[in-house]
């Protein structure tokens, strides 16, 4: 049994500035596990994960920090892919079943998501 709050428990994002030579981490208290991060800029990008609900997360500023964003109701990202700094894509789940397929798209930067599959 794992003790509550462990790592085993928590996504982990880390980042470097100076090549790989040293690290800095960002325990996730919601999400379980990042499955993927896309960087439109050195300073702006997305990551989804396992464990968040219908949330990406997305940074201003390389990562230091991650500022929650909202997918359609019934959503669940598993992918993103940023287009450049406003546009972004991201696909996993959504709908009442969980086999049905997602896509959604956000045009200013992630203040809005809409389903476009």
């Amino acid at each position: 049994m794992r003790p509550a709050g462990s790592l085993r428990t928590r996504g982990l994002i880390v980042r470097t500035v100076d090549g790989g030579v040293t690290w800095s981490g960002l325990i996730s208290e919601r999400f379980t596990r990042f499955t993927h991060i896309s960087m439109a800029t050195t300073k702006i990008g997305w990551v989804a994960g396992e464990g968040g609900g219908r949330r990406v997360l997305k940074t201003v500023d390389g990562g230091r920090t991650w500022s929650t964003q909202f997918l359609p109701r019934g959503a669940r990202a598993n992918d993103a892919d940023a287009a450049n700094p406003t546009a972004a894509f991201v696909a996993g789940k959504g709908g009442v079943y969980p086999v049905h397929g997602l896509v959604a798209r956000t045009v200013d930067g992630g203040a809005h998501w809409v389903r476009v599959w």
